[in-house]
């Protein structure tokens, strides 16, 4: 569905009786329209009959000496290890540049003032940590790790302990496994700033496995080395799928704002009808019908949630679609006549929990970055504190320059320039931004994300067992959803293996187990607990006998007389 709700239609008219299409992928994202790529590469006689782009966009924002340049309110970080995303933007001859990240960092954690640090992440300073704040966040960092070795992605439940980590928040874990509030507060800013959720509502176990699929927890929060926020995309993301999307645009082969009410699923025919409607027109309720054999569902599982399906889809992949929760993030560009963070040596890069000695107090600025673009043009993005959310974009703004103020100096209002932003829960087909989440006791349904049902397969970042909620991860989605489609469709000869990896039909696939919560038989204990009082009893009596010990004998000349009375014997 996109930000508009596109559906892209690829597919060469069938007879009558038949359907009308091979394919129809709804969603014009990275994931959606990387899928019809690798069917149009794979599958070239699959003739093919608002904006394109997902969860990235990009758009034109006043800078430094009036002119425009390219900036983005989505998606818009590419790390290094991210290499499906890092192969697309070769093929489509894009070029990428490092993050900024020379100077002083920035934080407020722990404490209400503001402290800096150079290393890649705050807690890791001795210079401006504690050395007990530093071995905790260590320590914490350490356990996670520890965590994610233990989880099989494609099996979640098969070790023993996930069903607990998915019984508890994230926020609770780090209460109970950290000792310092500077770590637990480390812990929220990276849950905030990466999912778009306060840590009290994600099931840890959902966020054990997220971090898995990026190599690690830390991968998540740096810039630096393997971080998700390594390198950036001259002139901007949403170039990505518009020139995916070029080949169709030509061939008639993308619907924008047409909208997916419905999916009838025909198991006899194995078709599928899919129900549009016009998601700009005032009465919805006319349902344009398109017969196809083949569905690729490259949208968020939440918004999956929207669509009717006919049967009833299986009731984990029901609960899934309901307990889906889109993060929700506002981002901002903020830009300015000249660099002057960097000037004043710092990196442009803050962390703050926006808590302060005031009752009920929030204050904007959860994380930036430095954002001049590869043109020059001076600017920070940032993400703002959810409360903020009913506020007009005036107040937001006034309230950003001002916590900026606090971080990097006066400049940040003498050098102001413009601000722009963007609400991810108010698009009505994206539901959200960056990623849908799970909320604790759920991964159960989760492990069906990459199920097909019938005819209807699933894509979108979401589903990705690489990099998920990251660009790459869609990539891999649309991937993985392309070949399931070759493979249904008889055309074994042109599908890469690699990519079916992850599928059901994988060769080396596993039925996942669910958590177990069963009653385990086990052998009393009361038996060995009378083994062993008898044989204390028996050595404190032999005991006492042998040293002929006065007191002891006294205590124990009752039990004596009566054991050895009712056994018929005597101490010799």
């Amino acid at each position: 569905m996109g930000d508009s709700s596109p559906i892209e239609i690829v597919g060469d008219m069938f007879s009558e009786d038949e359907a009308e299409y091979d394919v129809v992928i709804v969603g014009a994202g990275i994931s959606g329209l990387t899928a019809a790529n690798e069917l149009r590469k794979r599958a070239p006689d699959l003739k093919a009959k608002d904006r394109v782009g997902g969860r990235t966009f990009t758009t034109k924002i006043r800078s430094a000496g009036e002119k425009l340049d390219d900036f983005d309110l989505g998606g818009q970080w590419v790390g290094r290890r991210q290499t499906h995303i890092l192969e697309v933007l070769q093929e489509l001859g894009l070029e990428t540049y490092e993050q900024f990240d020379d100077g002083l960092k920035v934080a407020q954690l722990g404490i209400s003032k503001k402290r800096e640090y150079s290393s890649s992440l705050p807690s890791s300073s001795l210079r401006h940590y504690t050395l007990f704040e530093v071995f905790d966040f260590v320590r914490s960092t350490l356990k996670i790790d520890y965590l994610m070795k233990r989880i099989t992605p494609l099996n979640l439940f098969h070790w023993h302990r996930a069903a607990e980590l998915d019984e508890e928040t994230v926020s609770k874990w780090a209460k109970q496994n950290s000792y310092t509030r500077a770590v637990q507060d480390a812990i929220d800013v990276a849950i905030r700033s990466v999912y778009g959720v306060e840590a009290n509502r994600m099931s840890m176990l959902f966020n054990v496995y997220y971090s898995q699929t990026a190599g690690g927890f830390l991968n998540l929060c740096e810039v630096v080395g393997d971080g998700a926020q390594a390198m950036r995309v001259k002139g901007g993301t949403q170039q990505i799928s518009t020139r995916l999307a070029e080949p169709f645009v030509s061939e008639d082969a993308l619907q924008l704002n047409k909208a997916v009410g419905q999916i009838k699923v025909h198991e006899q025919e194995l078709t599928a009808t899919v129900l549009v409607y016009d998601a700009k027109a005032r009465d919805p309720a006319e349902l344009v019908p398109i017969r196809t054999r083949r569905v690729i569902l490259a949208v968020p599982p939440s918004l999956c949630g929207r669509i009717r399906f006919e049967p009833e889809v299986p009731s984990l992949k029901k609960r899934l679609f309901q307990s889906a929760t889109p993060g929700n993030l506002i981002k901002f560009i903020a830009t300015f006549q000249k660099a002057f963070w960097r000037e004043k040596g710092y990196s442009g890069e803050i962390v703050s929990t926006g808590r302060t000695t005031t009752p009920g107090e929030v204050l904007p600025v959860i994380s930036t970055y430095d954002a001049c673009t590869s043109n020059g043009s001076p600017a920070i993005v940032g993400f703002i504190a959810i409360e903020y959310a009913d506020t007009t974009k005036e107040e937001r703004c006034n309230a950003v320059i001002k916590d900026l103020m606090r971080f990097l100096g006066d400049e940040a209002l003498t050098q102001f320039v413009d601000y722009e932003e963007k609400l991810w829960s108010q698009e009505p087909f994206s539901g959200g931004c960056p990623v849908d989440y799970m909320p604790p006791g759920q991964m159960d349904a989760f492990q069906t994300i990459r199920d097909p049902f019938h005819t209807v397969h699933f894509a979108g970042t979401e589903s990705a067992t690489h990099w998920m909620g990251y660009m790459s991860g869609a990539v891999q989605a649309g991937r993985r959803a392309a070949h399931e489609v070759l493979h249904n469709l008889g055309r074994d000869a042109v599908i890469n293996g690699n990519y079916l990896t992850d599928s059901i039909y994988g060769p080396e696939y596993v039925v996942p187990v669910a958590p177990c919560n069963g009653y385990i038989e086990r052998i009393s204990p009361w038996w060995r607990r009378i083994f062993f009082f008898s044989a204390l009893c028996f050595g404190v009596f032999a005991y006492s006998r042998k040293y002929n010990l006065s007191m002891t004998a006294k205590a124990v000349r009752p039990t004596e007389r009566a054991l050895l009375g009712w056994f018929g014997t005597w101490w010799p």
